[in-house]
């Protein structure tokens, strides 16, 4: 899922002003252009808020399935417009129904021990970067061969295929949602327990369920306010998700109007990014459990969920100077040569920084991470969805 959903985020980056263009009677927009690719994440900071609780309270499989059928009836929704507006409504329900970002490494924290998370969180971080690289070079060949409502076609089969696997063969692995399964089926297989009590604890789990909704909901704002840690954790973040919708909103104007390149070529150009990007993820996978596990003989054998974080510190040190070195590749118009490798460097360094991050939060707030990951995944998509709208190529 982590995979289609990035594929299907980015694939309309290069041909974004083609599609406002063609829906908005041949006239160029170019805050409607960026919108249209930023406002994806303005529908990822509303969804977690939701959904991040109730898989914490009915388990990741009904959630996951139930949004994964809702993204592709938002995904379809995008390839039958006939509006700017109703394509942009169509991309912010497509982003409020993404699970993968908040659930995708809360999984990993159900499944693997805490020495056991880097390898396996730098894979969760892999797909999407792969959906990514592929993404905008393909749609450029697509757009410019046939018509851009073919990418959104091809992103309705991806999603729907994706959806059918999910309700197939994906299994619960929140440890509160088996547990209370169990002991349901348990209690209704007991031939000891009367029919009265068998009642009496169904109403009692129902009457649970109903009085946690609420605090349930309300959960990732409470741990976002509560947690100047990880609030503080979360800004870093934030702007380096800014930051790469700065790079991906203004490269392709960048690369058409001052370097001439067409919409394939510039989809093939956001493979830097891409590549910047599982250079950092293979740097995690070797180190992020070697570092935790040092760390952690050093401090008498007992873990830290702050172990995870030297490496973001080298990310965070290190991206506003690749940004620096991007906005002044642009500007000098040096070899394009530069300018894909800042945006490789861009890839590196945010990457740095979001992995870390993400383990530290799993290891930090255990079987409450994905409300943990909700206040990160907010404050980062906000400033994803409204900073680029400030920049201009």
């Amino acid at each position: 899922m982590a995979f289609t959903v990035t594929f299907n985020c980015i694939s309309p980056m290069p041909i974004a002003s083609r599609i406002i263009e063609d829906l908005n009677d041949g006239q160029p927009n170019r805050y409607a252009s960026v919108l249209l690719v930023t406002i994806w994440e303005f529908g990822e900071a509303a969804g977690p808020l939701v959904i991040a609780p109730l898989s914490e309270m009915y388990g990741r499989y009904p959630v996951i399935n139930i949004c994964s059928v809702l993204f592709v009836m938002a995904t379809a929704l995008g390839a039958v417009a006939q509006t700017a507006p109703v394509m942009i409504v169509s991309r912010a329900l497509s982003g409020l129904v993404v699970t993968s970002n908040v659930l995708g490494p809360a999984i990993v924290g159900d499944i693997f021990e805490p020495e056991q998370r880097g390898s396996p969180m730098s894979l969760v971080m892999l797909a999407p970067l792969i959906g990514g690289a592929i993404g905008p070079a393909l749609s450029g060949y697509i757009a410019e061969s046939l018509h851009w409502r073919w990418v959104i076609w091809m992103n309705v089969v991806l999603t729907s295929a994706c959806a059918v696997l999910f309700i197939i063969c994906l299994k619960e692995t929140y440890h509160a949602a088996i547990i209370k399964k169990k002991q349901r089926l348990l209690h209704k297989a007991s031939r000891q327990a009367t029919r009265l009590e068998a009642n009496d604890e169904v109403v009692e789990i129902k009457s649970e369920g109903q009085s946690g909704l609420i605090e349930s909901i309300v959960r990732p704002a409470a741990i976002l306010s509560s947690s100047g840690i990880l609030l503080a954790l979360a800004l870093p973040g934030a702007i380096a998700y800014a930051h790469y919708y700065n790079v991906t909103t203004t490269m392709p104007d960048i690369l058409q109007n001052i370097y001439g390149l067409s919409a394939p070529q510039i989809g093939v150009s956001l493979f830097s990014f891409s590549i910047g990007s599982i250079a950092s993820v293979m740097l995690c996978n070797l180190a992020l459990d070697k570092i935790y596990a040092t760390m952690k003989a050093a401090n008498g054998g007992i873990g830290l969920p702050e172990f995870r974080l030297p490496i973001c510190i080298f990310g965070a040190l290190a991206l506003p100077l690749t940004i620096a070195l991007y906005g002044w590749a642009a500007e000098l118009k040096l070899p394009l040569s530069m300018v894909l490798t800042s945006v490789g460097l861009i890839g590196m360094a945010m990457l740095a920084v979001e992995i870390p991050l993400a383990a530290y939060i799993v290891d930090a707030f255990g079987d409450y991470s994905a409300s943990a990951m909700t206040g990160l995944v907010v404050i980062r998509c906000l400033a994803g969805t409204f900073l680029p709208l400030g920049a201009t190529p």
